[in-house]
């Protein structure tokens, strides 16, 4: 899935794409982007509308259509449309990102989509394959996060949002959340978007493609910032 800072940086654009410029409507909008990551008892396969279906899977894929049906009429407040904005950009990062970088398969090279059986990773650019732990690990994939996230907070404008009272009420809207959210590790995220300071040297990463992380950020963005617009009637 993407990064929190990728995440914030799809807020960051719809905030200027829709003219967004009361703060608090616009950290609603940035607390809701982030806010499925961050209940207290971490359970994704909640705040993320994975389906019984594909729970198995490995490429777990939101369930759009669920979110939409329970909270369809709702999507003109910024904080709900922010956690769509969330789900929507994890479903096209496992569907046209990953199916095009990755494979997966079992110990066997056997093509495989099930969460308990991959344990090879074919890098399809590279046309190498790797231990699924030795992908998904601080060396490799989550690493590049952290090689990219002082980049792309100054690529995008990624700000701060401020953890008012009045913000965290928004929690109530968004049944899988509840009001019990991670408060410590969101605030740990406040403090650390604050100290990111880009160099000016564009990272190097071991597996992401930096370019097409930039590509989809400002393609989904956009594509969100058109359906604000008309749930808002801009």
């Amino acid at each position: 899935m993407p990064g929190y800072v990728m995440h914030l940086a799809v807020a960051e654009e719809i905030i200027k794409n829709c003219n967004i410029e009361d703060k608090i409507v616009a950290d609603s909008l940035r607390f809701g982007s982030v806010i499925p990551d961050f209940v207290h008892n971490n359970d994704k396969r909640i705040t993320h509308f994975w389906s019984d279906s594909n729970y198995k899977d490995f490429v777990r894929k939101p369930d759009l259509k669920a979110f939409l049906k329970k909270y369809d009429g709702m999507l003109d407040n910024t904080f709900v449309f922010g956690y769509y904005a969330h789900l929507f950009f994890d479903y096209m990062y496992v569907t046209e990102y990953w199916k095009k970088h990755f494979a997966f398969y079992d110990e066997n090279m056997n093509p495989t989509s099930r969460y308990d059986k991959v344990e090879k990773v074919k890098l399809l650019d590279e046309n190498v394959v790797v231990l699924r732990n030795d992908l998904f690990s601080k060396d490799m994939y989550y690493g590049d996060y952290d090689r990219i996230n002082d980049y792309i907070v100054d690529r995008f404008g990624v700000t701060t949002l401020d953890l008012h009272p009045d913000l965290i009420q928004n929690l109530k809207l968004i049944e899988e959340t509840n009001i019990d959210y991670d408060a410590s590790n969101l605030q740990d995220i406040v403090n650390f978007i604050g100290k990111c300071k880009y160099k000016g040297i564009k990272p190097k990463t071991e597996v992401l493609k930096l370019y097409e992380l930039e590509e989809m950020i400002i393609f989904v963005a956009n594509k969100l910032s058109t359906q604000y617009k008309k749930e808002v009637g801009m």
